[in-house]
């Protein structure tokens, strides 16, 4: 089933004109709505600290409430930023490797790095949306809100826990590195190593942020399999069948 899924990604992508538009637009939903938070999300656990207690969260979920970690939360963004610069460099590293055997010359490298660098963004935009959307329409407290609701539920921003981004960035761009290296005929050996890495990049910054107290575990593995879903979309978009 894997390897049916996968199959997909040795087709090489195209992009067409309407790509500027389906690469603007999430990213400008994703921008109005980030910077629209404070007026919709609703801050209720400041106005009802009873409603949120950990009693009324599920294991393990329930777990994460006294969770508390600035360094966790520092490091989860490395990982996050690692795994994007992971995306755009493996495919850079082999496009370059081509050149230097001969195989294709410097422009048409270019080309087909710029094209992948261009679908992991516009996947990252599509992601960017839909969480905030998403975050918008369950307005979840964050970890650490349960144990002072009062004081810590009166920032807008503290409502938005579900879904992780940085958990779901990091599967974005690991799965675009995934669908360039594949695309473009790069060795097992390499499109396994880089692709396991980007994968334990994304696991880790996921186990980060909930170890920081910023997200739930529900959070982090939605998070997971949405970034995947919404890149592997992407891209199987851009690849046509004949």
């Amino acid at each position: 089933m894997m390897l049916k899924l996968l199959k997909i990604f040795k087709i090489t992508p195209h992009l067409k004109r309407r790509d500027l538009w389906l690469t603007v637009i999430p990213a400008l939903v994703w921008l109005t709505a980030f910077n629209a938070r404070h007026l919709t999300l609703n801050t209720f656990c400041a106005d009802t600290p009873h409603v949120c207690i950990s009693s009324n969260l599920s294991w393990p979920d329930s777990e994460v409430v006294t969770y508390w970690s600035p360094l966790a939360d520092w490091y989860s963004n490395w990982t996050q930023y690692s795994a994007g610069i992971l995306a755009a460099s493996a495919p850079a590293i082999w496009a370059g490797a081509q050149v230097a055997m001969h195989v294709i010359n410097p422009g048409a490298a270019i080309a087909m790095w710029t094209t992948d660098a261009l679908l992991i963004i516009q996947a990252t935009f599509w992601n960017g949306a839909i969480n905030e959307v998403i975050k918008i329409g369950v307005n979840r407290p964050r970890p650490f809100v349960y144990r002072n609701p009062a004081s810590e539920g009166k920032v807008h921003h503290s409502y938005s826990s579900f879904y992780s981004g940085h958990t779901s960035f990091a599967a974005v761009a690991t799965i675009g590195l995934i669908a360039s290296l594949f695309a473009r005929n790069a060795p097992i050996w390499m499109t396994l190593l880089f692709g396991f890495s980007g994968l334990t990049l994304t696991i880790v910054t996921g186990a980060l942020r909930v170890a920081a107290g910023v997200h739930f575990y529900s959070d982090v593995v939605f998070g997971l399999f949405a970034g995947i879903l919404i890149s592997y979309l992407v891209q199987k978009r851009h690849r046509i069948i004949t």
